[in-house]
């Protein structure tokens, strides 16, 4: 089972802002998460052996949310400063199991018709095994998409 609820206001200009419940059946609680953690990071050799066979399952389509509750707060801001063409995003997004976060911050500015550039940042806070921290403090992506 997944599930959310919610609720969404949406601002003439276009932007919105948005409170997500989510909960995930399939998900890990607390205690399994540690304990995935624990065989994920572990150097024995009897861990090692199995890393390769392990990898695909944590990664695997479907475990996008690890735990079983998180909630979600956005702001979608159109055109920030009357800067044509520019989208602005900013999610935080909260395990209710640990209360780990990752906060996210993203834009977007369209070029012509079919081109876009983009940049993010992610800052991840919590222990090492909780669900939204990991290994990773933060992150920085940007790039260019085009569509054709």
């Amino acid at each position: 089972t997944y599930s959310v609820s919610g609720a969404k206001y949406a601002f003439v200009n276009g932007n919105d802002l948005r409170l997500e419940w989510i909960y995930y059946e399939a998900g890990f609680t607390q205690a399994q998460m540690h304990q995935v953690w624990k065989i994920m990071t572990d150097k024995s050799l009897a861990q090692l052996i199995q890393l390769p066979a392990n990898l695909p399952r944590i990664n695997k389509s479907g475990l996008e949310f690890t735990g079983k509750q998180n909630v979600l707060l956005s702001f979608k801001w159109m055109e920030p400063r009357n800067i044509k063409d520019l989208k602005i995003y900013f999610r935080d997004l909260v395990s209710m199991q640990d209360y780990s976060q990752t906060f996210f911050v993203s834009s977007e500015y369209a070029l012509g018709n079919s081109g876009e550039l983009f940049k993010s940042l992610a800052i991840n806070t919590g222990s090492m095994d909780s669900e939204h921290r990991g290994p990773v403090d933060f992150s920085l992506t940007a790039g260019y998409r085009h569509s054709w």
